[in-house]
């Protein structure tokens, strides 16, 4: 199949990074792009105009070229190849960086780290470079690409792993060069922060959203990784991509455009030295397909392959590379892996289509994406567990055409328009579906069990048409009279109106929630938990609550929840064990809904609003039984040193929060203190670090982290420091906190050191008061009793919670539930 053909190429919907030689045979030599980049199909690509590299010799080095005299020689394997350049402008100059650090040699300190932990000293200076530089992009534009409708631009690269400055000075960075672009440049598009995890970078958008980034730019960069290394649909993706549509929509101007610019894959091994299992291979083209297809089809303009061949034995190439290990990035001699030919058919099925949208009325685990492509309709599915499964799909034809993930194709006659598949791990499309099978996507029902259908068209057999209420393989037949059925499923289903002989007239898609559902269980003291219940109904419900623990009925008793409201209950349920608690809620007509809340997946702490605690270093006013001891050998989750007891190491803690503050208190009994000896390196001495998480998913991962640690020195002088690295980890990077409520005191008579603190909401996730309803959390507890230990890090260590080792990109976190 031809891919459509595109007005310009930055209407494309595919880019990829990377470069090969093979056209010249020359590495370094001729076309770095072709034929590999025509092959594939894809358009976009980056073309670097980085302020470190230009401008790194000190101040007005850099002279725009803006004659086409002076550029005649630039970008003709790029033109010749019909590509589109995205301009990199990520970096500041060493010499202009407002850095803590004095560098002997700034021309030698690499942009994409050193150079973007810091916004500039002069702003004004920047944007006059900034200025500079798009003046002779504009120029190239004119003389080199005549044929790209303007130009795209962007400040930065993945700042989530090396941005250490104020959001403000972020935010004033973008103000600049938006003004400085759009000076010279005036059509251009400024987009940003291209954050390499998207689930942080969302986080991390929101509040700079908030705080007024909007104004300043004209599109998104992104990249879509994530550091559970899942699949897609397993990693969060399609939430996150949902999400940053949707901010993307509030904050910034209709139609700014969304550039996903990197996702790929790697491995663990070297394949340069062994072969590589056929297993491996199909798993890199099923999870890079659905992933390329889940960011389109949640609504980004385009999306990129990383890489284009593999820069090393680790793989990410959409090719190998067969000059490493000699030749890293840029290879001339590469062989395509099945992935290559999967994504040919992916860009030829794809290009110039416009998103419809996801079709979530299929069945579970059942993944479908519908694209337009000119005037007909093709669809995306896979089984998102990778089982395999078959499914009915209402094509509305009689005939269709089905493709295969590598481009093989058939036509396939349906039965009264339904296409039985069997659906995998590996995509397939269906390539022509009538508009009436496929509902718009943007305008969905909400109805509750009881309401009536409100039905589309006409309904009653009679007439010959029939009314149908679809999901999956259920099919449940209904009239214009009916009203949502007590026994059905939450969850999206298709109200189809169908002629005699089965073919669908029209669609609509119904959203049934439940009638009433726990919403929470949050634990506001030892015993005493808060139950929250909405009841979307029109009259006041009369339903049982059911609470067990483990095998240990606690609770029964009947709750009233008034209509179309949100209601508490306070209940005491005894602390009898570490066993899950269970509850269900339900009513006369059989409908019920279940909550648990894990004894291994949850950290207690009280909800002090009424009553907060001061964080002076004396623990009296906190709750004498909201502490937990942890004392025994098994509390250990890291011993290179003997462990004598209770006396030699063990900890007490309190946790608490109100809507300003998260407080915490810390009792760690330790005969000998050695506080730590390199302040690079606060966890080898005794100290606590202690690691918030945010955006917490159902399994303990959090999309941003914080991470504190505190020390006391022998003079009880107490340092407190913020603690962010980049990838691979280490190193670390540790920014000093001040004005930050936390005292340490160690009583060596006593052999102990108490911590207390409370930390402002606004430090931990920018925003002045908590909005999530759980958070993560865990603490990690040094103990080193001789300098020794402290050198060879031979020490023990304590986990409050889990998740807490500070060389994890990847946490999982205990939560705590947030009482609203």
């Amino acid at each position: 199949m031809k891919a459509l053909p595109l007005k310009s190429p930055d209407r494309s919907r595919f880019g990829i990074q990377g470069t090969t030689f093979c056209s010249s045979g020359k590495r370094l030599s001729g076309d770095s792009y072709n034929p590999f980049y025509s092959c594939i199909g894809v358009k976009w690509f980056y073309l670097p105009a980085k302020p470190q590299q230009l401008e790194k010799n000190g101040k007005n080095t850099f002279a725009p070229r803006l004659s086409q005299e002076d550029l005649k020689f630039s970008g003709q394997h790029e033109k010749a190849g019909y590509l589109a350049p995205l301009w990199d402008l990520h970096s500041v100059p060493a010499w202009l960086m407002k850095s803590p650090h004095k560098y002997s040699n700034p021309a030698a300190m690499p942009p994409s780290t050193e150079c973007q932990k810091y916004p500039p000293r002069d702003y004004a200076y920047y944007g006059n470079l900034i200025g500079r530089i798009a003046a002779e992009i504009n120029a190239r534009r004119k003389y080199v690409f005549p044929y790209m409708e303007r130009n795209y631009y962007q400040i930065h690269w993945e700042p989530d792993w090396h941005w250490i400055g104020a959001d403000e000075e972020f935010i004033h960075m973008y103000a600049e060069a938006h003004k400085a672009i759009h000076a010279n440049d005036p059509g251009a598009i400024l987009t940003g922060a291209n954050y390499g995890v998207i689930s942080k970078g969302n986080r991390l958008l929101k509040t700079l959203f908030e705080k007024g980034l909007g104004k300043y730019l004209d599109g998104i960069t992104t990249h879509a990784y994530s550091t559970k290394w899942l699949s897609p649909e397993n990693s969060g993706l399609i939430k996150d991509m949902h999400e940053l549509v949707a901010m993307t929509r509030k904050y910034l101007k209709p139609g700014a455009p969304i550039f996903q610019t990197e996702w790929g894959m790697t491995w663990n091994g070297d394949y340069s030295r062994k072969n590589v299992p056929n297993e491996e291979l199909l798993r890199q083209t099923a999870w890079s397909l659905r992933a390329h297809l889940i960011i389109l089809g949640e609504g980004a303009n385009s999306t990129w392959f990383f890489y284009a061949a593999d820069m090393g034995g680790r793989g990410w190439g959409l090719a190998f590379n067969l000059d490493y290990p000699k030749v890293g990035c840029g290879p001339v001699n590469i062989s395509p892996k099945p992935l290559a030919m999967a994504a040919c058919n992916l860009t030829r099925l794809l290009e110039g289509t416009q998103t419809v949208g996801r079709l979530n009325y299929l069945g579970k685990n059942v993944m479908c994406y519908v694209f337009r492509r000119n005037k007909k309709l093709v669809a995306a599915l896979w089984s998102g567990d990778e089982q395999e499964r078959s499914i009915l799909f209402d094509t509305g034809l009689s005939e269709t055409t089905l493709i295969d993930c590598m481009g093989q194709s058939r036509k396939v006659v349906t039965k009264s328009g339904k296409l039985e598949l069997m659906l995998s791990a590996m995509p397939v499309y269906v390539y022509g579906i009538a508009n009436s099978s496929i509902p718009d996507t943007n305008r969905i029902k909400q109805l509750i069990p009881g309401q009536p259908l409100n039905a589309v068209g006409r309904s009653d057999s009679a007439d010959g048409t029939f009314l149908k209420l679809c999901r999956g393989l259920d099919c449940i037949p209904i009239n214009s009279k009916s009203i949502i059925p007590y026994s059905i499923s939450p969850g999206e289903w298709l109200l189809r109106h169908e002629n005699a002989a089965g073919f669908t007239l029209k669609s609509q898609i119904i959203k049934i929630m439940p009638l009433f559902n726990i919403k929470s269980i949050t634990p506001l003291s030892q015993n005493s938990y808060r139950l929250n219940a909405v009841n979307r109904g029109k009259n006041t419900l009369n339903v049982k609550l059911q609470i067990c623990r483990g095998e240990k009925n606690l609770i029964n008793k009947n709750l009233k929840l008034p209509a179309q409201k949100e209601t508490s209950f306070e209940l005491h349920i005894p602390n009898s064990g570490n066993d899950d608690i269970n509850a269900v809620l339900s009513d006369a007509n059989g409908f019920s809904d279940r909550y648990s809340l894990g004894a291994k997946t949850i950290l207690f702490a009280l909800d002090r609003s009424n009553n907060p605690p001061i964080p002076d270093g004396n623990l009296n006013d906190w709750q004498l039984e909201s502490f937990t001891q942890l004392s025994d050998a098994d509390s250990l989750a890291f011993k290179k040193a003997p462990w004598k007891g209770p006396t030699d190491f063990s900890v007490l803690y309190s946790l608490a929060y109100d809507t300003k503050n998260f407080y915490f208190a810390v009792k760690v009994r330790d005969q000998t203190h050695i506080p730590p000896l390199n302040k690079n390196e606060p966890w080898r001495g005794d100290s606590i670090q202690l690691v918030f998480g945010f955006g917490m998913d159902d399994d303990g991962n959090p999309a941003l982290t914080k991470k504190i640690s505190i020390e006391v020195d022998k003079n009880n002088h107490v340092r407190i420091c913020e603690l962010s690295s980049p990838p691979p980890i280490p190193p670390v990077i540790i920014q000093e906190l001040t004005n930050i409520h936390i005292t340490a005191k160690r009583d060596n008579e006593k052999g102990s050191t108490e911590y207390e603190g409370a930390i402002p909401w606004k430090l931990l996730c920018g925003s002045d008061q908590i909005t999530d309803s759980k958070i993560g959390f865990g603490i990690m507890v040094n103990d080193a009793d001789t300098k020794s230990q402290v050198v060879e890090d031979k020490r023990k260590t304590i986990h409050i919670g889990s998740g807490a080792g500070l060389f994890n990109n990847s946490h999982k976190l205990r939560s705590i539930n947030i009482a609203k």
